[in-house]
């Protein structure tokens, strides 16, 4: 066609390039006066039923999507030119460039390439929600305009879903016709077999790969060998220096699974994973938040009598500090081994970027209280003052310091409902009960108990008295008797903290701990809303970023889990346990070397049962079982009341064919069962272990027994070698049960949790 040559109502203006069904040229509409993108049918197939057909079909299959990142399509028909029959397809003409032609001029930073994958989701969500699968997605396909905005084009190759109506395209695509281009085609397309929408979702990790990577997942010299590479290899790794982040590398692999019910279910679920990244990315661009440590109070008369009274002053000005989130406030629990340290020596060991230092005399209920911000580079004050005030009014000072302290930092504190000032019994009770709790031990949670009971006792409104109860309720209950009445005890607590103080942060924390336990069966909804509560309040609050990341990753929400646990150590960077919780994140998704890698040096200093637990399974999935039964062994003789030791040598006798060994063992797990806070890791063990022996029926059994008893984990269950010979349709029958169960909670998590507020950032120590 030339330039002025008539189709219709449409002026050909000049060719803009040619896809797989015809060439394209821009046009001038003269009905409408406007511009439009005019793809023709080559005239020598015009008498090519099945290719006309497929023509009509893009328009008609197109022309039913309304999507702002899916071309519009304006009109199809067939007219003459010069004489000859011409189908052809009007549509909107984008501003723009296909992302291929993007490619060649070189690469696109990681946001950019979400950015633009996402929105390429987002049209395939809508065009899947009709029914319609694209089948031959690559970046000739998605036009990038001038402002970043993409666009889907081309369904020239969809077909219509199978949805119990008659299909719109009966027969179009024979059994093994091989129909799409070869290098972002799904496993299941180049077999021939029946593709749905998750094969759009094989190709557009194809399309994202390529993006980061600039180069194709499967390519090969020939086309042959790409199809083999495809169907039966990994993608290649993307080099080291592009530095892909982890995130993003998850999400690309789970794209590119072989198995599509590996793959990403829906287009929403990929978008919306593409998105989080994209904030996540942006929140690590921005200045980091001041940090901060309130160091425990020193009492000038060097009285060990009034220890709790230096604590429960810097415990209350953190609790005030913490809700602001333009500052990272170390908790309470890290600084309480800085009692009379320099501020400064004490601020560089906590790495925080100032330190309060504070001093109380005491004489009767009466207080002199004086105190300082000290920067920790240069030592410098930065404010200090002076105050007289008593047990009775303790709240209205600790308000008033907290106050000027964020004044000083140009940090507003948003002022928050509180209860009234408790008497001055009750507060030094409850001052008592935070010192104990500050060391985990079993005398010292009876103690807090003891504690808290006088302060609820001495005033029954006291809201923090009932939630610090709770608290200790909740530890004796879960690390060292689980058998007794104290769970209850602890939810009663927490509930009555709740009627008297609906906004207390820590009363929220502990009840959402309460529900997701197996005495509540795993009630991970309302735990979910009671920890997004705590952060509401709170944003500092470690414990419940930590609890809400273990949570998040026992339903397969990995890059969320550790956002939180990343979270967690940023407020607390002393939290051990969240640093074996990140390694745990690893094991499941199945990098047992980083798992490894997390562990290291940490589990010395900080030795714990769990991180034992998760290293010898680590050691297992990298085939070095002599150095996982050590690690069991060495885990048995550190913390003999810890039963974690039974299940893995569960695993390690199935692994080494021992059977009577394996069997022995899960005898001795089930006759522990109690001593778990959380059995289903147990469950889980001993489904491997009969998966490993060929008990395939009892496998699934343990598996779902774990999924039900609060391990819905899907991630964990598809991707584990150790479970590869019980896989078969009742495995996906359950994993589909799972991922729709860790859909839910996700969603819950998403819309509670992390849309972070729109502060401003922090401006720099004075």
């Amino acid at each position: 066609m030339n330039r002025g040559d008539r189709i219709a109502h449409y002026t050909i203006l000049e060719r803009v390039g040619a896809g797989g069904m015809g060439e394209v040229y821009k046009a001038l509409d003269t009905r409408l006066d406007r511009h439009a993108a005019l793809k023709l049918l080559p005239r020598n197939l015009t008498t090519d039923d099945e290719r006309v057909r497929r023509f009509v079909l893009e328009a008609k299959s197109a022309s039913a999507l309304t999507h702002p990142n899916i071309v519009t399509i304006y009109d199809a028909d067939r007219a003459d030119a010069g004489g000859t029959p011409t189908w052809y397809i009007a549509m909107e003409l984008v501003d723009g460039e296909t992302l291929r032609a993007r490619l060649r001029r070189g690469g696109v930073d990681f946001a950019t390439a979400a950015s633009l994958v996402a929105q390429t989701a987002d049209a395939l969500a809508k065009a899947h929600s009709h029914g319609i699968v694209h089948r031959d997605l690559k970046p000739e396909n998605i036009m990038v305009t001038a402002d970043g905005f993409a666009k889907v084009l081309d369904f020239g190759l969809a077909k219509l879903v199978e949805t119990g109506e008659p299909s719109l395209d009966p027969g179009l695509t024979a059994d093994g016709v091989i129909v799409g281009t070869i290098s972002y085609m799904s496993p299941e397309q180049i077999r021939g077999d029946a593709v749905d929408a998750r094969s759009d979702l094989f190709a557009l990790g194809c399309v994202l790969y390529e993006l980061v990577s600039l180069r194709r997942p499967y390519a090969a010299p020939t086309a042959r060998e790409s199809l083999h590479r495809t169907m039966y290899d990994d993608p290649e790794r993307i080099p080291a220096q592009i530095n892909v982040p982890i995130d993003l590398q998850r999400i690309i692999d789970r794209c590119l699974r072989k198995r599509p019910e590996e793959r990403y279910q829906s287009a929403k679920e990929l978008a919306s994973d593409l998105r989080r990244f994209i904030r996540h990315t942006e929140r690590e661009a921005e200045p980091p938040p001041l940090s901060i440590a309130v160091l425990p109070f020193r009492d000038l008369t060097a009285s060990h009598d009034n220890a709790h009274i230096g604590l429960g002053l810097a415990d209350a000005i953190i609790t005030e500090l913490a809700a602001s989130r333009k500052l990272l406030v170390r908790p309470t629990s890290a600084i309480v081994s800085y009692q009379d340290a320099d501020p400064s020596t004490a601020g560089r060991a906590l790495g925080v970027d100032a330190v309060v230092d504070g001093a109380f005399q005491r004489a009767g209920t009466r207080l002199r209280v004086t105190v300082q911000l000290v920067s920790t580079e240069g030592a410098r004050s930065l404010w200090a003052t002076k105050i007289d005030s008593s047990l009775d009014d303790l709240f209205a000072m600790q308000d008033e310091v907290a106050r000027r302290i964020a004044e000083s930092l140009s940090v507003d504190i948003a002022p928050a409902p509180r209860a009234p000032q408790p008497r001055a019994s009750a507060n030094e009770w409850f001052m008592k009960g935070k010192l104990a709790l500050c060391q985990d031990t079993i005398e010292k949670m009876k103690e807090a108990i003891d504690a808290f009971t006088m302060a609820v006792t001495s005033d029954p409104a006291f809201a923090p008295a009932w939630a610090g109860l709770a608290d200790a309720y909740a530890r004796l209950a879960f690390n060292w008797d689980p058998g007794g009445d104290w769970y209850q005890k602890a939810v009663d607590a927490s509930e009555r903290a709740l009627t008297l103080d609906a906004n207390l942060a820590d009363a929220h924390y502990v009840l959402g701990r309460l529900v997701w336990s197996p005495q509540n069966q795993f009630d991970y909804r309302t735990a979910i809303r009671h920890f997004a509560a705590a952060l509401r309040m709170n944003p500092n609050l470690a414990e419940a970023h930590g609890r809400l990341g273990v949570l998040l990753f026992h339903v397969g929400a990995l890059q969320e889990a550790e956002e939180e646990l990343r979270l967690a150590l940023a407020i607390n960077p002393a939290d051990a346990i969240s640093e074996f919780h990140l390694a745990t994140c690893a094991l499941i998704s199945g990098d047992a070397q980083r798992c490894l890698d997390l562990l290291q040096g940490r589990i010395e200093s900080a030795p714990h049962p769990w991180a034992y637990y998760v290293k010898a399974h680590a050691l297992m999935r990298l085939d070095r079982d002599a150095e996982a039964a050590a690690a069991t062994d060495l885990a048995a003789l550190l913390f003999p009341e810890s039963a974690f030791y039974y299940p893995l040598r569960v695993v390690l006798a199935a692994r080494a064919g021992d059977r009577p060994r394996a069997i022995e063992q899960i005898q001795r797990t089930i006759e522990h069962e109690q001593t778990y806070g959380h059995y289903h890791h147990a469950q889980y063990d001993i489904a491997c272990a009969y998966a490993l022996m060929g008990e395939h029926d009892l496998a699934l059994q343990w598996l779902r027994d774990a999924a039900h008893n609060g391990l819905p984990c899907a991630v964990l269950f598809e991707r584990d070698v150790l479970l590869a010979p019980a896989r078969g349709p009742a495995f996906d029958e359950l994993m589909a049960e799972m991922r729709a169960s860790s859909a839910e909670h996700l969603e819950i998590y998403t819309s509670l949790v992390s849309v972070e507020s729109a502060d401003e950032p922090t401006m720099p120590l004075p």
